[in-house]
């Protein structure tokens, strides 16, 4: 009896190392060598999956900060943090790695861009030195030689409208190369060369205001055509309304 037990006991033994061994065979541990990536604009990084990338699919949280290729090449497109996602539905394998996109350029200071913000709560967040005021406008001196003035735009009733800065023609490729690692360039129009922000609520566009000045003009997203022209319209006014008083 007790051999018959000992019999059992062993083959039950062995038959259980040997499911195991099957079971490790059939569905292989599955890593990523990163769990974080920075890269800067156009700068390219893999994510390499172990054993191999066999069956994964690469997907980004958002294409507008880093892109990511379907054998797991990541490519930095605006500044920003997003996640790249890898499944492997056939071996039940999800991992995600997060993604910063740093810039190179740090230019000047954005303008506060809460749009529909009301004047006192623009002059509390804007930490340059007020030159000039409207009932309808802000006027702040430029931080550095970089950038001559910040600009805010309101309505009658007091809420932020929308943003401009004015620089020196002669920094015209450093504000394109500024702009481009912060928003995502869609196209030309009426002279002007448009941005997009990468959560897609903000335009911004840039032209030559005269032969000395460029002006990069923020306005939200939705706003319609008429709208944007308006805003543009009495951002020159404001503007051509100072440098005549100076």
């Amino acid at each position: 009896m007790k051999t018959k037990t000992l019999v059992l006991s062993i083959t039950t033994l062995l038959f259980g190392i040997l499911f195991s061994a099957c079971s490790k065979d059939d569905t292989p541990s599955m890593s990523i060598n990163k769990s974080e990536i920075t890269l800067t604009r156009n700068q390219d990084e893999s994510i390499i999956v172990t054993p191999n990338a066999s069956g994964c699919l690469f997907d980004s949280d958002n294409i507008l900060i880093a892109s990511v290729s379907t054998e797991g090449k990541v490519t930095g497109i605006t500044v920003g943090t997003t996640f790249i996602t890898v499944t492997n539905s056939l071996q039940g394998f999800t991992a995600k790695c997060k993604v910063t996109v740093d810039p190179v350029y740090n230019t000047y200071k954005e303008p506060y861009l809460d749009f529909g913000a009301l004047k006192s709560k623009v002059k509390t967040n804007e930490t340059r030195t007020l030159v000039s005021e409207t009932s309808t406008g802000l006027i702040y001196e430029g931080e550095n030689s970089n950038i001559n003035y910040i600009i805010y735009l309101f309505d009658s009733l007091g809420n932020m409208t929308g943003a401009g800065v004015i620089f020196p023609i002669s920094k015209m490729d450093t504000i394109v190369n500024f702009l481009a690692e912060r928003y995502v360039p869609i196209g030309y129009n009426d002279g002007f060369g448009i941005f997009m922000s990468n959560d897609e609520k903000i335009i911004v566009g840039i032209t030559e205001y005269n032969t000395s000045y460029i002006m990069a003009i923020y306005t939200e997203k939705s706003t319609t055509k008429s709208s944007e022209s308006a805003i543009e319209n009495q951002m020159v006014d404001l503007v051509s309304n100072f440098f005549n008083r100076n």
